[in-house]
């Protein structure tokens, strides 16, 4: 089939008049709805990075700053730890670092409780996690930073909790073992006193006289001549 265009059939993508049936818009504001987002999962997945296979070193700040060096030092950590352990030499260089685009606070105090937060949410779902920080994700909506005056407020309450729990007991335990020294002291006395106590006498040999003998010599004198 000729696919030569006439002089006639001047291709205009932007006119009223559709392209000759043998043209094909590749322009994205020609592409259907459907076609686009198709191509947009395409894309992500050529560029998708699976959290199971990768070893990463991935970087949350409150502040947002930036870490440049942080990644070295991890990755020269983590490859001694190889090389003692596994003798492998490669795990450094296929290690991914990313920044995770998280929820940044407003101030310059509150960098323990976002740290909190943060890792709250990550035990609460880490496959979503990893697979949201490694590829990109917008994660600056994971929780509301204001949350983080109650947050405050909840780990005081948490760690005055923790205190009477602990002072409850020691306290419990101080008790047990003034209980247990009460109660062995008595048996320990009497024992002591038991061992001063002098001990009964022996008893004083039987004699035998020769009235209840019969005027008879005891049977021993007798074998013994």
């Amino acid at each position: 089939q000729d696919m030569t265009l006439d002089r006639s059939e001047s291709v205009s993508l932007s006119g009223d008049k559709p392209p000759p049936h043998h043209v094909i818009d590749l322009s994205l504001d020609a592409m259907p709805a459907t076609g686009a987002a198709d191509a947009d999962v395409l894309k992500a997945k050529a560029r998708y990075v699976d959290p199971e296979t990768t070893s990463s070193i991935i970087i949350l700040d409150s502040l947002g700053n930036r870490h440049q060096s942080t990644f070295g030092l991890l990755r020269g950590y983590m490859q001694a730890e190889a090389n003692y352990r596994h003798r492998r030499a490669d795990v450094a260089e296929a290690m991914v670092g990313k920044y995770a685009k998280v929820p940044l606070q407003t101030n310059l105090c509150d960098c323990g409780v976002f740290l909190l937060q943060y890792i709250e949410n990550f035990v609460k779902d880490p496959a979503t996690f990893m697979s949201s920080a490694l590829n990109g994700a917008d994660m600056r909506t994971w929780f509301d930073p204001g949350m983080m005056r109650k947050k405050r407020e909840s780990m005081m309450r948490l760690a005055i909790r923790l205190a009477n729990e602990y002072e409850q007991l020691q306290k419990s335990k101080a008790d047990t073992q003034d209980s247990a020294k009460s109660e062995a002291q008595p048996a320990a006395r009497e024992a002591s006193e038991g061992s001063d106590r002098p001990s009964d006498p022996l008893p004083a040999p039987a004699v035998v006289t020769d009235s209840e003998l019969g005027g008879k010599e005891p049977s021993g004198a007798d074998d013994a001549e």
